[in-house]
């Protein structure tokens, strides 16, 4: 009976469920730094570049004006909102400059002005106006008539409305352009980035291997390599296998 029960005690530690990782384990993944997107202007954009966003906000203010006046009533609602995006950023001493908010509004900006550029280069020869009219014959059939008119970029016999609006189509892009470049340099003045050299998702494909998030040897990763002996040389590498049921014997309750 006593040898069975130390028996049934072995049993009983080998079978034992392995530990959870601790919650302090679990809170060390590493998730990216984060902290210093919300970290205040520094110095060098609150004295160098704040100028620069006052004056690019009067210029949304101005090109939404001009916009409002030709028609476009979603370039208008457009434009104002980054005229407010900027003003919200460069209130209260760049408060609010964050890198995450240039980063959005430069990426937005310069997507804005790359679209805008192609829809002015192929307006620019000659922008096209299409009409279509409907008209019903006797013989219950219905005509549609469309018509395709081109009229120079600027013309003075389509009034100032069409002027102005082949205006705001040179004024937008250069308007998204420069914002976007200012947003690149005032990102630039920060001393940090939003992505850290140090983070393995930053660093380059060659550098890192594919399992290489966290420690220790991956597949494609750059580790250290066991040196071939003499021995090894010229043959190829066998694993050893397990071996089973050797060693020495023990009795029970001896």
């Amino acid at each position: 009976a006593q040898a069975g029960t130390r028996v049934r005690r072995q049993v009983r530690l080998e079978c034992r469920p392995r530990s959870r990782p601790s919650k302090r384990r679990l809170a060390m993944l590493p998730l990216g730094a984060v902290a210093h997107l919300d970290a205040p202007a520094p110095d060098a954009v609150k004295e160098k570049y704040s100028r620069f966003w006052y004056v690019q906000a009067a210029l949304f203010i101005v090109l939404a004006v001009g916009q409002a006046i030709g028609g476009d009533v979603i370039a208008v609602f457009f434009t104002s909102i980054l005229a407010g995006v900027v003003i919200y950023m460069v209130k209260e001493d760049c408060r609010h400059m964050s890198m995450y908010c240039l980063f959005l509004f430069g990426m937005m900006t310069a997507f804005q002005a790359f679209f805008e550029l192609i829809n002015l280069l192929t307006s620019v020869g000659g922008r096209r106006t299409q009409t279509t009219v409907v008209s019903s014959g006797g013989d219950k059939t219905t005509t549609y008539t469309t018509s395709v008119t081109v009229h120079p970029f600027f013309d003075k016999s389509q009034g100032m409305q069409y002027n102005i609006q082949s205006a705001m189509m040179i004024a937008s892009p250069i308007a998204m352009l420069l914002a976007a470049v200012l947003a690149y340099y005032s990102y630039n003045a920060f001393p940090t980035s939003m992505f850290p050299e140090d983070d393995a998702e930053s660093m380059p494909m060659h550098g890192r291997g594919f399992g290489d998030y966290g420690s220790g040897p991956a597949y494609g990763g750059n580790f250290a390599r066991p040196a071939a002996t003499p021995q090894s040389m010229g043959r190829p590498q066998q694993a050893s296998a397990p071996r089973l049921f050797e060693g020495s014997g023990q009795r029970l309750g001896s």
